[in-house]
This record gives C-alpha cells, structure tokens and sequence, in this order.
C-alpha cells in the first residue's frame, strides 16, 4: 500500500481559473490510496464542487505529470487501512461541497472554528486532505506538526502543497497512474 496526494495544475474550467489567479498554481488536489489486494488498485478520492466527497477507481482516471504534481508520503499500512477506512466513510456519509470555505479561504482575518473530519458536514478538497491526515497519521508522524500548523478551512491547494513538500517525496513517474510527460 501506498499515499500520495495529487495536486492539479490545469486550469480547465472558469472556477478553477479563478483559484489558480488567486490562490495558484495548484486548483485541485486529491488523496490517492495504492492497494494491493490481491492486483494493485488506484483509488483517488476529494471533495469535488457540485458532487461532494467521492471516489475515483483507476480505470476511470490517469494523471499526467503535465496536469498534476505529486507527493508520495510514507506511511504504515495501520495508518493507509485508517486513511482508506476513513475515505470510505467520507463517501458514504455524502459528505458536501464546501463552497462557503473554499471562496472564502483568502480572507485575511477569518477564522472559522476548526472541525475534525468526522464533525464536518462539507468539505473542499484541500480541507478534505488535512483533516484526514491530521486524523489517520500517527500522531508521531512527521506530517502531524505541519498538520497541526494550518487550518484547514483557510488552506488552498498550493497553500498545502508549500507545507508538505518539505517532508513528503516529489513523484515524477514510474507509477501506474501517472502518465510520464516526453
């Protein structure tokens, strides 16, 4: 088993050009958890606008290091069977959309009360990724300081993506969901 969090790059629709311009270069970023049972399985999982917290098998996706960039963090498999479990459980509780957090993200001063993932009724997709690492890592992890630093209801994906670099692993290619850049 395996972590990585995917953070996209492409701009492809006017939401995700409005956050690339104010908060990028990253618009969106997905957990993606690497099973061995008995094949290896892909699934990635965030908080998608319009659709709430879902899935993705990997026959149904492939990243591109052309659209995305990536994290490999390690982890035991105590804390990947945790991190998957709870990714199950953010689905079928149809966890929502948090629109409200992730527009309002950027304001200085804000500070709504922070939320543990299971008292959270919405998330946004980088919101999503604190809370549940924050929640499934050890706490002797190495991420849980950094964790512990941001808020995850003022965080945007290249907020996130500055925080984990200096800890967890670039990923270029030699995965089998990325699809490596010529």
């Amino acid at each position: 088993m395996a972590l990585y969090i995917a953070f996209e790059k492409e701009a492809d629709s006017v939401i995700k050009k409005l956050v690339k311009t104010f908060a990028g270069p990253y618009v969106h970023t997905d957990i993606i958890v690497s099973q061995i049972n008995p094949k290896t399985i892909n699934t990635a999982y965030s908080s998608f606008m319009g659709e709430g917290f879902g899935r993705v098998f990997q026959h149904d996706f492939w990243f591109s290091t052309n659209t995305h960039d990536f994290l490999f963090i390690d982890a035991t498999p105590e804390e990947l069977s945790k991190i998957s479990e709870t990714c199950e459980a953010c689905v079928e509780s149809k966890k929502s959309y948090n629109t409200k957090d992730m527009v309002l993200c950027l304001l200085p001063m804000r500070m709504p009360k922070e939320k543990t993932i299971f008292e959270a009724d919405s998330l946004f997709c980088s919101q999503a990724i604190i809370l549940i690492l924050r929640s499934c890592l050890n706490q002797e992890h190495p991420l849980q300081t950094v964790l512990h630093n941001i808020h995850s209801r003022k965080t945007t994906p290249s907020q996130l993506f500055i925080e984990l670099k200096s800890i967890c692993i670039p990923v270029v290619s030699g995965f089998p969901f990325i699809l490596k850049t010529l």
